[in-house]
């Protein structure tokens, strides 16, 4: 396993990219990040593995950690968005997934207002990245600005013991 000090920076700070499976981190250990940043990866977890990989990444920060994620949001039910190959989950899932009190605040009640913004927001679908007019095989497939999601962000802070 590599050291999580980086050599060449005075202080071991650094940053360090592992390709592992998020339900197994097995190279890094138990309470050594300071924070987890996953921004369009947790999505790609079915709903019955999210609490696993979520389980994980909590593992691996120092208490005081931060874990920030955005994922796929869906008002009602879960459900698989073949063009991005992601997930959207519902408010449940995701208090379930990351453990969040019921008291942890929300604005899934705002969700259709929140879609209905995006789909008008005309900074969004004039600008839409070039990419997305080569191919069919994406999130807004052949250039046509029909969002079908929305995304969420969550953030939980590793408790101090």
């Amino acid at each position: 396993m590599p050291s999580l000090l980086n050599p060449l920076v005075e202080g071991g700070a650094g940053v360090w990219i592992y390709n592992q499976d998020l339900c197994h981190l097995i190279d890094i250990p138990d309470d050594s990040l300071d924070a987890v940043a996953a921004l369009s990866a947790l999505e790609h977890n079915p709903p019955d593995r999210l609490s696993q990989v979520v389980n994980e990444l909590m593992r691996v920060l120092k208490p005081g950690g931060i874990l920030l994620a955005t994922l796929g949001a869906s008002p009602d039910r879960d459900w698989f968005h073949q063009p991005s190959q992601g997930w959207c989950y519902t408010e449940a899932t995701l208090r379930r997934a990351f453990a969040l009190s019921p008291s942890a605040p929300s604005n899934y009640d705002r969700y259709n207002e929140l879609f209905e913004a995006l789909r008008n927001c005309a900074e969004l679908r004039d600008n839409l990245a070039s990419f997305y007019f080569t191919s069919g095989e994406n999130g807004m497939p052949w250039g046509r600005w029909d969002p079908q999601y929305q995304s969420v962000g969550v953030l939980k802070v590793k408790a101090i013991a």
